[in-house]
């Protein structure tokens, strides 16, 4: 097992032990900070509607 292989064992262990709501708040956070660090992710999901008509 190298290193690279046990830094992903440890992170998956750290994973599978976090509790549910810990997780889906992490990642509600990490959403947030997308959409404010990439205003073009919010500005994708609209746009496609209108791109299709031409």
């Amino acid at each position: 097992m190298n290193r690279l292989d046990l830094l992903s064992f440890k992170v998956a262990m750290c994973v599978a032990n976090f509790p549910q709501s810990v997780m889906s708040r992490m990642a509600r956070v990490f959403r947030e900070c997308l959409i404010e660090v990439h205003p073009t992710v919010t500005a994708i999901k609209t746009v496609p509607p209108t791109l299709d008509k031409k």
